[in-house]
């Protein structure tokens, strides 16, 4: 997949360690490779699949630690990054309408250049990393040939080097209920 911004110009390095925006627009690229499969055995109902992602943007940072900081840290490559993907969804069939549904999903990035950063907001020497890890447990009404209803319930646990959370938090634990409707054709 290719973005190409009509009006978004990426921040260039002005010299003093800082950025300014330039003229250049921002282009991101992301190639994936995805295997996986749909089967039915007996009865369960499988579709595991195994995603690999390579992101790249031109696009850099600049990371002002404070309002009125004068010399922030210019940081290319700050947006690119290496993703892995597995997620093993299945349905345990107990009649022609009803099945127990579980996942598990698991989704690690690893940002090729944008260092981590300590809870003082200070850079590590290490690159960062995130790991998203769900469990998922519900249960399926087939409607009909093409809808199922899903009542589910997840569990998310999110994990990473980057310790500084102050505007996004980066280790948490998550739960949700929810109701889905779902259409496949």
């Amino acid at each position: 997949m290719f973005q190409k911004y009509r009006n978004q110009r990426i921040i260039e390095d002005d010299g003093s360690g800082g950025g300014v925006y330039g003229n250049t627009l921002q282009k991101d690229k992301t190639i994936s490779l995805w295997f996986g499969m749909k089967k039915v055995f007996w009865i369960l109902d499988m579709a595991p699949f195994l995603t690999y992602s390579i992101h790249r943007s031109n696009q850099n940072f600049v990371r002002y630690k404070y309002l009125g900081d004068t010399n922030p840290d210019f940081i290319p490559g700050n947006y690119d990054y290496n993703e892995i993907v597995l997620s093993a969804p299945v349905d345990l069939l107990i009649t022609g309408k009803w099945a127990l549904s579980g996942a598990l999903n698991l989704t690690r990035r690893d940002y090729t250049d944008r260092p981590a950063r300590n809870a003082q907001n200070v850079y590590k020497s290490e690159k960062q990393n995130n790991t998203m890890t769900s469990l998922n447990f519900g249960i399926r009404k087939k409607m009909n040939e093409i809808a199922y209803m899903r009542l589910n319930y997840s569990i998310v646990v999110a994990r990473s080097n980057n310790e500084f959370e102050k505007y996004l938090p980066y280790n948490y634990t998550g739960n949700t209920l929810s109701l889905i409707y779902e259409i496949k054709y």
